[in-house]
Formats: structure tokens, sequence, C-alpha cells
């Protein structure tokens, strides 16, 4: 196999699993800023099963330079602290490894820096020796205020690791809680949005509505599912002022 064989196969590779165009995806509208910034949701915990991809990422805007640390130890780590390495098409804002081992657990942050301001982000990452029975949440929203008329961006994510039955499938979706504890399906005007990266092993949803109205408040449920197992995860969103 010739270098240049090497080099497709690796992009190739990476383009399955969702890491080379995952911090220009799915971004904040104000990514446009020049300030520097956080450009989407960063997870706070992230999970992998031994041998098996995985991906961390810091997506940011306005930066300068990315520093990674494992442990407070900064990169490029020696073995054993680390297997992940930088991935320079992502202008450092993504570290993977193509095979997980336990000694990869731990704690990672990335510190964001310009001429005058420094941001910091630190993700836990746990490994397992196989894939968990339950769904293990990634992020999700926290309860918010939003006045009439703006926008409004809900996001929760999971890792179920690799479905192998047939016809099965990982999935989620957001539900809302009526006022009489009712659960329906969200109204037309709300947008959901799926993602999902690692090759389907980690996965999630978007809730989006562009422009508030007064009956958009309220309690909304996400639904995590896999199979033989579901999960559920609530977001309150309440008007301004209140």
């Amino acid at each position: 196999m010739t270098p240049s064989t090497v080099f497709v196969f690796s992009l190739c590779f990476l383009q399955v699993f969702g890491i080379q165009d995952y911090c220009s995806i799915n971004t904040f509208n104000n990514s446009d800023n020049l300030q520097m910034h956080f450009s989407k949701e960063a997870t706070f915990e992230e999970f992998a099963v031994v041998g098996k991809f995985k991906g961390l990422h810091c997506c940011a805007k306005g930066y300068r330079s990315i520093e990674w640390y494992k442990d407070d130890k900064l990169y490029p780590w020696a073995l054993p602290v680390s297997h992940l390495i930088l991935f320079p098409e992502s202008a450092n804002q993504t570290i993977y490894t193509q095979s997980v081992t336990p000694h990869d657990a731990g704690n990672y942050t990335c510190v964001l820096k310009n001429d005058t301001v420094v941001h910091s982000h630190t993700i836990h990452l746990k490994v397992f020796d196989e894939v968990p029975d339950d769904p293990k949440i990634t992020y999700i929203s926290q309860d918010t205020s939003v006045r009439v008329g703006d926008s409004l961006r809900l996001f929760c994510e999971a890792f179920g690791g690799q479905v192998d039955l047939p016809d099965a499938h990982s999935d989620a979706y957001w539900q809302k809680i009526g006022a009489n504890g009712t659960v329906y399906d969200v109204p037309a005007n709300v947008q959901q949005l799926k993602s999902d990266r690692e090759d389907g092993q980690t996965f999630g949803v978007y809730l989006m509505i562009p422009s508030v109205e007064r009956n958009d408040f309220g309690t909304y449920v996400c639904v995590i599912s896999k199979p033989g197992n579901t999960i559920e995860r609530s977001v309150l969103v309440k008007e301004s002022g209140e």
C-alpha cells in the first residue's frame, strides 16, 4: 500500500466516524462572532469501548491556539498516558484514536487562547470493556429562560455503542409535557435534527425553534433509546422574567 493510498484510506475512515467535519456542522448561529467562543455544545462526559474508535472535540472560533491536557499532562503524550493524537485537519479542535485502551480513560482538558482571553473545558472519558446495557448521557441542555420571539436550541446526546442486531437501532427524539402531565409530540413549528458520530455509537438530537411563541414554554423530554433500554431527560424552558 502506497503512502497516498494510506492517506486516502485514513481520510475515508475518519469520514465514516464523523470526525473530519464534526466542528463545522450544527454550529451555533453566533459562530461568526469574532470573539473567542465555543462554536457548538461541548460534552462533559464521553464513553468508549476497548478496541473501538474514539474522538474528543473542543469546537471553537476566534482562538489563536488550542492546547490539550490529559490529567494535567500536556500533549503530546507518551504511552501509556494516552493513545489519542491530534487530528491536524481540525485545527487542533479534535483528538482521536482508532483503537481505545483502558489507559486512555481520564480527564482531557482543552485550553483555548487568544491575545487576551483563555477558556478551558474538561471532558471525562470512561472506557468500558463491553458495550453498557443502558445509554450513557454525554450532553443534555440545562433549563433555560428565553423571551417570546427569541430562538431556542436544545440538545441531548448519548453513547449507546454499536448495535449488532438486525433491524434494530438506537434513537433519540424530543417530546413535550402538557399542562395536565400528558406527553405528546412536539408541535410543527419545532424542528428536530438528529446527529450521530463514531459510526452511530454516539447519537443525539437537536430541538430548534426559530421564533419562540408563548405556547412553546414548558418542559421538553429527550427520549433516548437503544434495543432493550430507554432513558429520558427533561429540560424546562421558561419565559425570561418569570
